[in-house]
């Protein structure tokens, strides 16, 4: 984010009153202490939620933010979905770790139009409730398997 800053300089200023760059430690410190949501609802503002997904292939998956662990604070997780047409962020959320991307994944598809497209997640997205929720909405899916799915594999 700094040496985006630093390049970008010029473009900041027409959008904030920014006189210099701060510091790595100074905008780690800033994100850590900005609410997930409130960081959310700013990336919505700027991403378009009307971009079609038909024909799309849509990718879901799951990271821990790096820098944002602080003190007995875990590091903040993210689900979030790609679309590969149109080479951006469709949607993201919180989870309360890698363990809760189970529960998440289905409240990401609550909030896109996936009638035609194509959902991949990783093997901890194959679930029936994820596979179920996609056939729901008309989507198509690529589920991977390993061995959380015993019977199955």
């Amino acid at each position: 984010m700094v040496e985006f800053a630093k390049l970008k300089l010029d473009w900041l200023r027409q959008h904030t009153d920014i006189e210099s760059v701060p510091c790595a430690e100074t905008l780690r410190y800033f994100i850590a202490c900005v609410k997930p949501s409130e960081l959310i609802k700013g990336f919505e503002t700027f991403v378009n939620p009307d971009i079609p997904t038909s024909k799309d292939i849509i990718s879901i998956g799951g990271k821990a933010m790096r820098g944002t662990r602080h003190g007995a604070f875990d590091a903040l997780h993210m689900v979030s979905v790609w679309s590969q047409e149109q080479g951006i962020t469709l949607a993201a959320l919180e989870s309360m770790g890698k363990s809760n991307e189970i529960k998440t994944i289905p409240k990401l598809l609550d909030l896109l139009d996936i009638k035609e497209a194509t959902i991949t997640t990783d093997a901890m997205g194959c679930q029936r409730e994820i596979a179920a929720k996609n056939h729901q909405q008309q989507g198509d899916y690529v589920l991977q398997m390993k061995n959380n799915q015993k019977n199955l594999l």
